[in-house]
């Protein structure tokens, strides 16, 4: 069974999968009073597990919000965490998984709660998730004749035109042909077996937003891009209707290095003076929840002269039961 991700056009097959998929949460197993712990602090133990493999997850980091107390799950998954009784909030992290957060819990001075995390970003064998409608336009001031090749993680599901070992295109300036038929774009899609957000121990470099903003938010980040107004138009009447389907959104996008080391490099012969590469990956949610580990990332633009290629895509996660 697969997920869809696109670049470009957008097959929507096995939409209803996402909502029978494990969701990321967190549970007490007991909350007791315990004369060994001193009456201004609580220790909280438990362990990680991935819900499909059922697995145990290592190096996660479990926190309060401000990170002044802070501790890794071990081998087994285990972790203990002690916390003032001021904490109300508590997270697991890992650059794998999904950051789980307890927002209120009433963590009371002199007791030991049991809490466990279980995170199901890790797709198991077999799932894999569609990277949808990566399309590559392609411009040049003056006329030339260039070969594209895909060195990609993901194996190729669709091609338009057909892709046999890479495309020997004509660029006249905004026109591209191949094998004398014109294009607007070159198309491919392709199904990856472990994409997920991308993160670091700083948090998640992305956006959080109503999906009712969804058309200006995706105009704005576009336009910092330098998204040209068709581009621009393409990218917004494939994914937006996408995104509005819930109510909220976590959403990164991977841009040129990111791009080619998550989802994989294009060469081009020749190289192109300027290049653009950008992959949104978004995960919908009907319940909002504000959290503060995703952090804003720095768009820049790019130069638009000489030969050049813009390229995007994207990929809908398992939807959340909450942010």
């Amino acid at each position: 069974m697969k997920l869809l991700f696109a670049l470009g056009f957008v097959f929507s097959i096995n939409v209803c999968l996402a909502e029978y998929l494990p969701r990321d949460y967190w549970y007490v197993v007991s909350d007791e009073a315990l004369d060994s712990i001193p009456s201004n602090v609580c220790v909280v133990t438990g362990v990680v597990t991935e819900a499909w493999s059922e697995g145990k997850v290592e190096n996660g980091i479990i926190s309060n919000l401000d990170r002044s107390s802070n501790t890794k799950s071990n081998a087994q998954g285990e972790f203990k965490l002690t916390l003032s009784i001021k904490d109300t909030a508590i997270f697991f992290f890992h650059p794998k998984y999904a950051e789980i957060v307890c927002w209120d819990y009433n963590f009371q001075g002199g007791h030991h709660v049991v809490m466990n995390f279980v995170t199901s970003d890790k797709l198991p064998d077999g799932v894999e998730i569609i990277e949808e409608k990566p399309v590559i336009y392609a411009y040049s001031d003056e006329d030339l004749t260039a070969s594209l090749q895909l060195s990609n993680s993901s194996s190729l599901t669709f091609t338009y035109p057909k892709y046999d070992d890479g495309w020997d295109v004509t660029i006249s300036k905004n026109q591209l042909s191949v094998d004398g038929q014109n294009y607007p774009y070159l198309f491919w899609e392709g199904a990856h077996d472990n994409l997920s957000f991308q993160r670091s121990e700083a948090g998640l470099f992305g956006f959080q937003i109503d999906t009712d903003t969804s058309i200006q938010f995706l105009e704005n980040v576009l336009s910092e891009l330098n998204f040209n107004p068709t581009e621009k138009a393409d990218f917004i009447t494939y994914w937006a209707p996408r995104i509005e389907q819930t109510d909220y959104a976590d959403i990164q996008f991977l841009i040129d290095e990111n791009y080619d080391s998550v989802i994989g490099d294009l060469r081009v012969d020749p190289k192109p003076e300027n290049e653009r590469r950008v992959f949104m990956i978004f995960q919908g949610s009907d319940k909002y929840k504000a959290n503060p580990i995703i952090l804003a990332p720095e768009l820049k633009s790019f130069n638009r002269e000489g030969f050049y290629l813009l390229e995007w895509g994207g990929a809908e996660l398992p939807k959340k039961s909450s942010l």
